[in-house]
């Protein structure tokens, strides 16, 4: 590893300097979008359907709408530090996103869903990148949510929180004022001070660990090539489940982690098993109601038996009764094999169910045992099996 400070700061501050210059010519750019976008009467504002009806209506490149989206937020919804310390278990995002709009208050998860959702009825690809930011070289104490959005084949960062003001420190407390530096922001201009906790969400070649971005005072020299493209193409094909793995484990290879990430890898963890549990729970039931219906099934078959096979029918359609039993009672002794929970009631539960099918298993045989009997004894002779116990 070798140290490099000056390079880092002449180079980090020409970015500054770059990025402040061309923040101001975006501000020009902007100006018809931005007049256009605070125009949107007040009664088209009430539902993100109408405020992207209106925006589809109004603007035609993505950029545009993207930027309309933006300013809007920024000007209309305030950022209401009494919900800061909401915690991710006590958040119902759905619920809280249509407050903020209601409300036109709202916070970092509330912003970036807003956005989200919006640019999703505009048509365009987005996800909220949950994290942590920096502010003059320190990091600060509560994670934070942005938005990263596909503009054509390139992929950009939008912050509309940090786009809507700031927080006085001497004061505490939120002064509104519109920030533009946080539009269409490159990923490599993002990382300065917005960390994901997944380090896919960098897009970067060559993502920064934790302690890297938290101090800023080395560069790896042996940086690892990360396909962030193909990684990003897997967590679209994938479950929630999946991602959560997976998501923990590129955490957990990340470099160590500071006080937030450990809280989300433990938050990660926690819903987790809890989404396992779930399934399992919706697991059991479905294997419950396969046991059901094999013991309902059998219980036709019996009274049938009872019934000295009165009305008569096909033999295929006489076992097609039990081969639908059997193929219950495998469905159910599958599903009960990969079910994770192996302790507590759960645990209980499956195995005196395991034990209940097994039973019925063997039931069910007795009477396939009967059938091949019955089907291969000269048909004269049958009805006097019905005699035998």
């Amino acid at each position: 590893r070798k140290e490099r400070f000056m390079p880092r700061l002449y180079v980090l501050l020409f970015a500054i300097v770059f990025c402040l210059y061309s923040r101001a010519q975006d501000m020009e750019e902007y100006r018809t979008v931005d007049s256009l976008a605070l125009a949107i009467p007040d009664a088209r504002t009430h539902s993100t359907e109408a405020i992207a009806s209106y925006i589809n209506r109004h603007f035609t490149t993505t950029d545009d709408k993207l930027r309309a989206v933006y300013t809007w937020l920024a000007y209309n919804i305030r950022y209401d530090l009494s919900m800061l310390k909401l915690t991710e278990q006590e958040k119902d995002v759905d619920a809280l996103v249509s407050h903020a709009l209601k409300e036109r208050r709202g916070v970092c998860f509330q912003f970036a869903g807003l956005f989200h959702e919006i640019a999703g009825k505009l048509g365009v690809k987005s996800y909220t990148v949950s994290g942590y930011t920096k502010k003059y070289g320190k990091v600060m104490d509560d994670s934070h949510q942005w938005v990263a959005a596909q503009v054509g084949d390139d992929w950009y960062f939008y912050d509309p929180t940090w786009a809507s003001g700031y927080r006085d420190e001497k004061t505490k407390k939120q002064v509104q004022h519109f920030n533009g530096a946080y539009f269409r922001v490159l990923p490599q201009e993002l990382i300065q001070s917005h960390m994901p906790f997944d380090p896919l969400w960098q897009f970067l070649d060559y993502p920064l660990t934790y302690p890297e971005f938290d101090v800023a005072e080395t560069i790896r020299m042996d940086s690892v090539y990360f396909n962030w493209r193909d990684t990003l193409a897997v967590y679209e094909r994938g479950d929630e489940r999946t991602y959560l793995l997976d998501e923990t484990r590129r955490m957990r290879a990340n470099g160590t982690p500071n006080r937030l990430v450990e809280e989300k890898i433990a938050l990660n963890d926690h819903n987790i098993s809890v989404d396992s549990y779930n399934n399992d729970v919706v697991l059991f039931n479905e294997t419950v109601k396969l046991y059901n219906s094999s013991v309902e099934q059998l219980n036709r078959f019996i009274h049938y038996r009872n019934a000295t096979f009165v009305p008569e029918k096909e033999e295929s359609e006489v076992r097609g009764m039990l081969t639908v039993c059997d193929e219950n009672i495998g469905k159910a002794l599958y599903n009960l094999s990969i079910i994770r929970m192996n302790e507590g009631e759960i645990a209980t539960a499956v195995a005196n169910l395991k034990r209940q099918i097994i039973t019925l298993h063997a039931e069910v045989g007795k009477h396939q045992a009967f059938l091949d009997t019955y089907y291969s004894t000269p048909l004269e002779n049958r009805k006097s099996l019905f005699l035998k116990p």
